[in-house]
Formats: structure tokens, sequence, C-alpha cells
């Protein structure tokens, strides 16, 4: 491995059952040991299939409907006039609920049950960036708010439930949620920059139900071969297959070919996979899995740097693919982004402080580049110090309605234009710092 990811793992699955697994590089930098297939780390986001699968087994037990409102389970409320009522479990783990999104890495606070729920107390009510169904926005809130909700029905900590309904059952024998089990087995140092993150580095209630999974590629190979054998003995069809319904579009590729699903991207591109990834500090994960062939990869890095995307890709069109395929194409010409230009007002959104949101955006179309201008802030007290602060910046376009832009103390963020119902020019303009509305 390079300097820049000093260590990985991989596992493969074909034909359901494991058929390689392996590790490359150390599991710190300057040190000998090296990385080994049963080599622990922080998988970040692909937590959220493991409780995207809690919730489904409850659903079978009678314990969770997923189209009834949160506040059917947890008293959750938002900002008045916003009515929390107004938002579904399946809106939650959908991540079209509307709700601002929270930053949870590097938050540090007490786990086990009934933290979630003073979190949420403790940081007080929100309003809603839209409301429930009217984007698309990947959201750490909506998942950790359904770790209140698991934890309200079954009497347990979120990690305790997830435990005994899923990971112990699919056979995901050493992953865990607690970073002292980790420290005292055999597990990975992340990497960011020159920084060393141990898996204690931080931990919180609330980061657990969306991020807090600490496994091996072998366990998550173990999770693969459940879901694509229809759930096994852990899980229903039914929940299998609610976790693969195209329920939501992400607007991120051309002719809607990536949709979302409860913990998991679809993606119809040049081979149809059910996908995640993850992403925290130090460390980076990766699983595709293609139904049809009964095939998965699990990448994991120990590192901030490179994309295990690239490397499960590679093994898609390395394994699965005629030399002839081709790669889609993502990209459209700029005369096609005329439908973007405009101004988009976030009056409500929220960061880091409670009024804080994407204020005021200009966009327009100069030349062949897409340009996004900052008129201030707006809050609705107008007394908001802005997270977002820049003058004006580049829109890159990553794929179709998708593109990065440097958002002042935000840093790089991804936009998304987010169609309105007639499906005509943008009607939104989408961050996880802010939705702003066309105005």
């Amino acid at each position: 491995m390079t300097n820049d990811i000093p260590g990985a793992a991989i596992a493969i699955v074909e034909n359901g059952t494991l058929a390689l697994q392996a590790g490359v590089g150390v599991k710190e930098r300057g040190e000998p040991d090296t990385v080994q297939p049963s080599t622990l780390f922080r998988v970040a986001s692909l937590s959220k299939m493991v409780l995207a699968a809690t919730a489904l087994k409850l659903v079978e037990q009678g314990e969770l409907d997923m189209s009834q409102p949160v506040t059917q389970y947890v008293p959750y409320a938002l900002a008045p006039p916003f009515d929390a009522s107004t938002i579904s479990l399946h809106a939650l783990l959908t991540h079209t609920s509307g709700l601002p999104d929270t930053n949870l890495e590097q938050v540090s606070c007490p786990v086990g049950l009934g933290q979630s729920a003073a979190w949420f107390n403790s940081h007080g009510p929100v309003p809603l960036w839209t409301s429930p169904g009217s984007v698309w926005n990947y959201n750490n809130t909506g998942y950790s708010l359904m770790g209140w909700v698991i934890e309200s029905v079954t009497g347990e900590a979120y990690e305790d439930a997830a435990t005994n309904l899923i990971l112990g059952p699919a056979g995901m024998s050493t992953a865990t949620f607690d970073p002292a089990v980790a420290m005292a087995a055999d597990h990975a140092v992340g990497h960011e920059g020159s920084t060393f993150l141990e898996p204690n580095a931080y931990d919180c209630a609330v980061e657990r139900p969306p991020a807090g999974v600490i496994a091996s590629v072998a366990d998550y190979a173990k999770f693969a071969e459940m879901l694509m054998s229809s759930g096994d003995s852990v899980l229903l069809p039914s929940s299998v297959a609610a976790m693969e319904t195209q329920w939501a579009q992400t607007d991120n590729y051309p002719d809607n070919t990536e949709q979302y699903g409860y913990g998991l991207f679809l993606y119809e591109g040049n081979v149809y996979r059910v996908w995640h990834e993850g992403n925290i500090d130090g460390f980076q994960s990766s699983i595709y899995m293609v139904p049809a062939q009964n095939w998965a990869v699990v990448v994991f890095f120990n590192s901030s740097s490179g994309n295990p995307n690239v490397v499960s890709q590679f093994a898609v069109d390395t394994f699965l693919l005629p030399p002839s395929a081709k790669a889609p194409v993502v990209t459209t010409p700029p005369s096609s982004w005329t439908g973007y230009q405009g101004t988009y007002v976030d009056p409500y959104g929220i960061y880091q402080s409670p009024d804080a949101g994407l204020g005021t955006i200009n966009v327009s179309l100069q030349g062949s580049e897409l340009v996004a201008d900052w008129n201030g802030q707006t809050s609705p007290d107008g007394s908001a110090t802005p997270i977002v602060s820049f003058t004006s910046t580049q829109l890159t376009q990553v794929a179709s309605d998708r593109f990065k832009g440097i958002f002042g103390g935000a840093g790089t963020q991804d936009v998304t234009f987010f169609p309105g119902e007639d499906g005509g020019a943008a009607a939104w303009f989408v961050t996880r710092v802010g939705v702003g509305a066309r105005q």
C-alpha cells in the first residue's frame, strides 16, 4: 500500500459464499503488523444497512410500522411551526424526512439506553429544511432518530438490539459497536493526514446507529450472503425486498439510474448493483452486491485518502463484465444546464448553530461554467452567524444533476439540483448544509 493508504482489506462473495478474503498493508503507519481479513475497521455509513435490517426485523415482529409517524414511538418535537408527526419512519430510512443533517463525526457523548433521548432533548427542536418527501437528501440525523425509536420499542440500547436481532443471527461474530471491544481485538488504526485515530477516538449514542459499527470484511461478507439468500434465517424475504425497493430517486445520475431503498443505494449502471459506502475520519468502506449473480465485494481502507469504490468497481469490471463493456456516461453538456439557473433561498436550514444555514444562492451559467454566488445569510430573525460564507464558487459536475462546490466554512459540498413535481427547471438546491428553494 501507499503512505496515503497504509492498509486495506477485501472480501469477495461468489455464488453466495465467501470466495476470497485478504488484507494488504499495515494496521498502523510505521508499525509492522499487517492487515488481516479479520482486522476490524470502523465501517461508518455501512452501519446504516444494519440499522435498516434491525428496523425491518421489528416490523416483522409487529413492533414497528414504517408508515407511522416518528411521534408514534418517541416524544420528538420540531421547532414551531413544524410538526414532527409529518415525518414517517419510512421517510427517516429513505433520507426524505426534510430534517437538517447533523455532522456526527468527532461527536463524543455518553452511550447506552436513554442517551439518544437525552442527546435529542439537549439539542432542542429544529426546523425542517423541506417538507417530508420533497427531496432526497442524505441525512445522518434521521438514522440517529430511528435508533432512538428502536430503543423505545425494544427497551434496549440500540447497539444491543442491533446485535441481538441482526449481527449475531447473521454470523457477524466479530462486529461490534463498542470501541473498547475493538481495541482489545485485531483492529486497524485510522489515518487522517498525519493524524492517527484509534477506534475509540470518539463515540456517541446518536453516532452509533448511522455510523457506529466496527467490523471486518468477513463480517460484511456474511451480511451480503444473508441479503442475497433472501434473508436466510435472519430476515423474511419481504424485509430484504423492502430494503432493496427503489423508494426514492437520488437524482445523482442521468435517467434516474440511482435510487435509495432502506439503508442501501440501488444503481442500474452497466450492471445492477446494491451498494453503500462509508466515510468517517480515518476510515473508508464500500460494499457492492450484485444479487442477480449472487456476487459481492467488500473493501475497507484505514485512511481518508483514496476511494474504496474504485476497487469495488474494478472488481465488478474484472469478474462480471465482458471486456467490451463500456462505462455509462454520467456527465451532461453545459448547454443542458440552463434549468439550474435561478435564485434559491434557505430561510430555515441549520448546521452547527441554531439559525445558520445556506442563505441565498444565485446560480448562473457563465459560458461553460456553472457558478453559485452567495448573497448573505437568511434566517428567521436575521441574527444568525453563517456557517456558509463565500463570495462565489464554481460548481463542478460530478454526474447528471450532482455538482461539487466550495462553501466557505462548510468546505467542499455536494450540490444536487432536485426537480420539482412538474419535472422542469430545478426546484431545489440541495446540500447537506442546507436546502434552498427556487424563488
